[in-house]
């Protein structure tokens, strides 16, 4: 792949994110077309990133300006997050693989720390070609799991990623501030 690609791409994502009213999971099919260019990349487009500082190496910076990141990621099947938030929207665009993608939507207000009703807003499969919308906050909760071995993934962002989350528990309804990071999965 061409690295001039992505620079089309960030042009195009950055052009449909100043449209008046930008509402990402109202734009989902423009979204899902703008990142088309990705379908399929993998090692070839991977080699041209920036290495994220830590382990293990299965994600690259591919672009950064001040209104959008790109990230390439490259899972295995035990790659799986816990329900979590990202304080702000982002996509999740397959290029090739799967994973099972379930979003949230916050029912409180958000008035008492360490509680959060949810319920859940979107749960799919998503495949090479398709896209996973996170919504905009208080609905930017979800979690992943990586369905298909050798599943190559573009997450895109409009600012840098938050050092701590809040991490849900949703059979209790309650979260904890914390770090991210992958849950074992079961054998």
């Amino acid at each position: 792949m061409d690295k001039n690609v992505v620079c089309d791409v960030a042009h195009d994502l950055v052009t449909l994110f100043r449209s008046d009213g930008f509402e990402p999971l109202k734009r989902r099919d423009a979204i899902q077309s703008a990142l088309a260019p990705f379908i399929g990349a993998e090692e070839d487009l991977f080699q041209f990133g920036i290495r994220r500082p830590s382990p293990p190496d299965r994600t690259r910076t591919i672009f950064y300006s001040p209104e959008l990141i790109l990230f390439l990621s490259r899972f295995g099947t035990d790659y799986r997050l816990p329900v979590h938030n990202h304080q702000s929207w982002n996509a999740l665009m397959i290029c090739s693989g799967a994973m099972h993608f379930t979003s949230y939507r916050r029912l409180d207000n958000g008035d008492a720390s360490g509680r959060a009703k949810l319920e859940v807003a979107d749960e799919r499969i998503v495949k090479a070609g398709e896209i996973g919308i996170v919504d905009r906050p208080p609905h930017d909760v979800h979690q992943l799991e990586i369905i298909m071995k050798d599943t190559w993934m573009v997450t895109v962002a409009p600012c840098p990623e938050p050092a701590l989350r809040e991490i849900y528990d949703t059979s209790s309804g309650t979260y904890e501030i914390k770090p991210l990071s992958p849950l074992p999965v079961a054998a």
